[in-house]
């Protein structure tokens, strides 16, 4: 199978009219570098043909993705160089994400039927009577969630059929919530690079050139701007916080509504009715889909892309290279959203550090089919396209009769196969950013008094 490796990106300041896009010869199976060249070097391994089958703020066949000739070298202007935010060679497979097949006996036990039958797992099975594979939410629940996401999806299933009878063995019975889940399971996939110099100079000039930074965060939380505060600057990473939404301050759900964050027809009531206590996802969402509007209208300062971290993340100090190597390597073309660490994935690995986020479809659409890809600790957006992105994902989450959909991270995946969503899987560790710990202020926003007085009613 051909490899072929990354675009290198030209010193600063070169004026040459023509520099070396794709190179060949080199392999590598991690966030590994080039130690015999300077230049911005690294692989990616053509992709195998489809396999059947938490803190903060808030039947497929794919052609492979790497197409044309690795050993003919393209060659680019520095000026294309410097404005690639993907590798044209990598294809996207077609969003379509197929439901588990489970043979045998497993096709009852799996439902709560037969004659030794799955626990009901916790996951609202009865509002849903037959919509759900117990062996999948199972998995889930004691293989992604009961693990901190750190477990690849064999491991998980492997984890929880071990735990009891919960589901089956993967040895025997595959499931398979990422396909062609060889190219991107392995766990030292994120592992820290240590970069040659002119490499570490060169991915932090393409860094500070083209990704403005912005941290969301409540305004009364002084303690994790703080910590944001250090851990940037550590990094030499300039960034602009930007005000999250907390329904316990009083008018705040008001003023949400004015801005235009929140709709004016959004019925709070009918939402926590539904969904039994909403005020820290409607936060939590409110502080996203702000912040995308305030960066899609305020132009992100110039620059093509944008990061919006919440505020207990930690960047890793390799952060710059990988994100580089991500975006100018692996991202597909047509990428408009990546989520630089995302729990419990389901879609596709389509390059060794990005899977293409799938709907999934072994979830009721009334449940917004949820249960994966969990959080946005750390978004990656395309400038161009992202009120597009934010008019879809509003659309989705302002439901009030799909409560579930106002978990933002849970509606974006749900509505994956509309725009192109990718993500780095959490068990990539460490990968591009950790958490750090400072627990989430959205339970806090569940457990305390809130204030959803609607707009009209704050001016009498």
């Amino acid at each position: 199978m051909p490899t072929i490796s990354a675009m290198s990106l030209p010193e600063v300041g070169k004026q040459d009219d023509e520099a070396p896009l794709i190179q060949s010869g080199h392999s590598s199976s991690s966030f590994g570098e080039d130690a015999a060249s300077p230049r911005l070097v690294w692989p990616i391994k053509a992709m195998a043909l489809g396999a059947a089958s938490f803190a903060g703020v808030c039947g497929l066949a794919l052609a492979a993705t790497i197409s044309g000739d690795a050993q003919q070298p393209l060659r680019a202007t520095t000026r294309e160089l410097q404005d690639q935010f993907c590798n044209p060679q990598v294809q996207a497979p077609y969003p379509q994400s197929p439901a588990f097949n489970m043979p045998g006996d497993w096709a009852y036990t799996c439902i709560g039927q037969g004659g030794q039958p799955v626990p009901q797992p916790p996951s609202e099975t009865e509002k849903y009577p037959g919509q759900q594979n117990w062996c999948w939410n199972w998995i889930k629940h004691k293989g992604c969630k009961e693990q901190v996401a750190k477990l690849n999806w064999h491991d998980a299933q492997q984890t929880t059929a071990a735990a009891g009878h919960y589901a089956p063995d993967p040895a025997y019975v595959p499931m398979e919530p990422v396909q062609n889940a060889q190219l991107c399971s392995d766990y030292n996939l994120g592992a820290t690079v240590y970069a040659q110099p002119n490499e570490d100079m060169a991915a932090k000039a393409w860094l500070a050139q083209n990704v403005a930074f912005y941290v969301v965060a409540l305004p009364a939380e002084a303690e994790r701007k703080e910590f944001m505060q250090q851990k940037m600057a550590a990094l030499g990473i300039q960034f602009t916080f930007l005000d999250g939404v907390d329904l316990r301050v009083p008018g705040s759900y008001a003023k949400a509504k004015t801005d235009g964050v929140i709709p004016m027809d959004f019925d709070y009531q009918t939402a926590d009715q539904n969904g039994g206590g909403v005020a820290g996802m409607v936060g939590c969402a409110a502080a996203h889909l702000g912040a995308m509007q305030t960066i899609a209208a305020g132009g992100n300062q110039g620059r093509p892309l944008a990061v919006v971290l919440e505020d207990d993340v930690s960047l890793e100090p390799d952060f710059a290279i990988k994100l580089y190597r991500i975006v100018t390597s692996e991202a597909p073309c047509d990428w408009e959203v990546i989520s630089l660490k995302s729990a419990c994935p389901f879609g596709a690995c389509v390059t060794q550090h990005l899977t293409r986020v799938m709907p999934d479809v072994n979830e009721p659409a009334a449940r917004c089919r949820h249960g994966v890809n969990y959080g946005f600790y750390g978004m990656l957006y395309k400038v161009q396209t992202l009120t597009q992105v934010m008019a879809q994902l509003g659309q989705r989450v302002w439901d009030p009769n799909v409560p579930h959909c106002l978990d933002v991270d849970v509606a974006l995946a749900s509505i994956s196969d509309q725009l192109a969503y990718y993500a780095v899987p959490y068990w990539q560790a460490p990968g591009l950013l950790q958490m750090g710990g400072h627990g989430s202020t959205r339970n806090d926003n569940d457990a305390a008094p809130v204030d959803t007085t609607e707009p009209a009613l704050m001016l009498h």
